[in-house]
């Protein structure tokens, strides 16, 4: 017999049997139980969480012949619970959308969908990433799925699900599958090695589980790969090995020398994992991983249950936790993840994962702009407070008593200066530890002489409002209110235009000045418009008329003549002339002279 993979042989087979998504199965139960069966169902989410698997309990609990209306426990055992298992049931139709997606595809759906089931109670169509499917073939989907016949139900399964028109949405009653955590994945885990008699260690198990990334089905695909080379015995290093991944022993050496600041300790290390047959992807990934477990210790707690330590000191785990705070491991996650796409693209993938590793390792070599501008206003940059580092014994990797010795990024930061980070690793310690510098308060203005208060303004406000200022005249100052009065001259009304626009803002600027609260008032003597005066009365045309140019043309004679001088020297009739390269042939006397 053929041998099945464990991700088939061990699918669940009713609603309590699917891991880690309790809230879809509840609520379908109680739907079933009070009757209340939608005729369209999407269920959404990553791949290997259940969708399939739950869409054929769903069918079962629907057909079960056992019973004699739809039931929340399927028996299993009658030929309709066995067929849709199998996927062998003619009444439930299993469509792959990604080999399926033409609208002539839909066009038969919805042909056989008008003919009632062979034996069960309800003709079911699962349609499996269903975000595969074209445009027009949705379209072709969506007066069927609205107003279905009563024996047809729709389970609809997609990775995607942004992708889905929203008119398909609407139909559909929509059930979101979470990624499964870790812990219940091992459990599950845990239950199939007993079952197939295979030992395997708590931290083995633990390290597939965290591997399948919240996807069940990874997590068993990477545990028939295990399992396909006879090891009887199962260890976390033995997983490490056949699967590739570091070792967690030495990813926690390499990332006690990034945190100790020892550059020639990071890239040796770095080097002798990438020697070994690792990737840098994955390299990068691991430490990711390793940051983020840190990051949860510090926010949550160890004993939160949310730290796997798989092949780790818990107590040395958490000392070397305790070096960053959670502003700077999220952006050391940040820095990692920006690297992993770097080399995916680029040519120099080695050089540039060498260098993000030295900058993460010398990050108690850079001044933060906090520090800066402590130093530039006279304040003193803050101290990192020393902290205590584990020793580890260098070539068994196993880990010894806590020294007291400094931190270099501590040392770094000595007496010489503001030497603090900059890069992602170690800046926000700056920020967690020190306070933001007080501003000098402004000293308080004796006003002396009301009369002269916007003389005194001149001589201490910023130049900005000093400029804007030019023009201006006091006309009255209210010593018990605040209340300043300024007028600008006609030649300034530019100026004071803007002042009176902005009287808020100038007078915020002012009170800071002097010391006290300033309402501001803007007098702005605007220029006067001049209308020109209109004395002509009677428009002309665009187009002179004969008669206008016989009024406008000089007294002559009204005989025929044939000297034109008089009507060639007259600017209308020489302009036109010039216009149209004309010449005058004849000019008729007026009939009403």
């Amino acid at each position: 017999m053929a041998y099945t993979v464990l991700a088939r042989r061990y699918r669940s087979g009713t609603f309590d049997e699917v891991i880690g998504q309790d809230h879809v199965s509840k609520t379908l139960k109680k739907a079933i139980a009070s009757d209340r069966i939608a005729h369209a169902f999407l269920f959404t989410g990553t791949r290997g969480v259940g969708k399939t698997s739950m869409a054929r309990i769903l069918a079962k609990a629907l057909n079960c012949l056992k019973f004699d209306k739809p039931t929340t426990e399927p028996c299993g055992q009658c030929s309709s619970c066995q067929a849709v298992a199998t996927g062998e049931d003619i009444d439930v139709i299993e469509i792959d959308a990604a080999s399926n997606t033409g609208v002539d595809n839909v066009r038969d759906l919805i042909e056989n969908a008008r003919f009632r089931p062979a034996r069960a109670r309800f003709k079911i169509y699962i349609i499996d990433e269903v975000h595969m499917l074209s445009k027009a073939a949705f379209n072709a989907l969506l007066k069927i799925m609205e107003e279905p016949p009563e024996h047809v139900k729709f389970i609809l399964a997609t990775t995607e699900v942004d992708k889905i028109l929203p008119t398909i949405l609407s139909r559909c009653q929509r059930y979101d599958f979470r990624n499964i955590p870790s812990r219940e994945i091992a459990q599950h885990l845990k239950r199939i090695v007993d079952e197939e008699k295979v030992k395997a260690d708590d931290d083995a198990i633990a390290l597939v589980a965290r591997a399948g990334a919240g996807s069940m089905r990874d997590a068993l695909s990477l545990l028939d790969r295990l399992l396909s080379v006879g090891e009887k015995h199962l260890s976390a290093s033995t997983i490490e090995q056949m699967l590739g991944m570091p070792r967690a022993q030495a990813i926690f050496q390499l990332a006690d020398a990034i945190g100790n600041g020892d550059v020639k300790s990071t890239l040796t290390q770095a080097n002798a994992l990438i020697d070994g047959g690792l990737s840098a992807d994955t390299l990068v990934a691991t430490l990711t991983d390793h940051r983020l477990l840190w990051l949860v210790a510090r926010t949550c707690g160890i004993d939160s249950g949310l730290v796997d330590l798989v092949g780790l000191d818990e107590k040395l785990f958490k000392t070397q936790a305790e070096q960053f705070d959670p502003a700077t491991l999220t952006q050391d996650i940040a820095l990692l993840e920006e690297l992993r796409r770097q080399l995916r693209s680029s040519q120099a993938g080695r050089a540039i994962l060498d260098a993000a590793l030295a900058r993460l390792a010398l990050a108690g070599q850079f001044a933060s702009i906090g520090d800066l501008v402590a130093e530039l206003n006279g304040a003193a940059p803050m101290r990192a407070p020393e902290k205590k580092k584990p020793e580890l014994n260098g070539s068994s990797g196993t880990t010894s008593s806590i020294s007291s010795t400094t931190s270099p990024r501590a040392e770094a930061r000595g007496a010489d200066g503001p030497m603090r980070a900059s890069s992602p690793t170690a800046s926000s310690n700056v920020r967690s530890e020190k306070a933001p510098a007080e501003k000098a308060p402004t000293p308080k203005f004796e006003i002396t002489d009301p009369a002269r208060v916007l003389d005194s303004l001149m001589e201490r406000l910023h130049d900005r409002y000093r400029a804007m200022l030019q023009g201006a005249e006091q006309l009255d100052f209210d010593q018990s209110t605040g209340k300043l009065r300024l007028r600008f001259s006609e030649s300034y009304s530019d100026n004071g235009l803007h002042v009176r626009q902005d009287r808020n803002k100038f007078a915020r600027a002012m009170g800071e000045s002097l010391g006290c609260s300033i309402t501001l008032e803007v007098d702005v003597d605007e220029p006067k418009v001049v209308q020109k005066e209109i004395t002509e009365t009677k428009p002309r045309s665009v187009r002179p008329s004969i008669e206008d140019v016989e009024r406008d043309t000089p007294d002559i004679e009204t005989q025929p003549t044939t000297d034109f001088s008089a009507y060639e020297s007259h600017p209308l009739v020489k302009a036109m002339m010039d216009r149209f390269s004309a010449r005058i042939v004849k000019v008729d006397k007026p009939s009403n002279p």
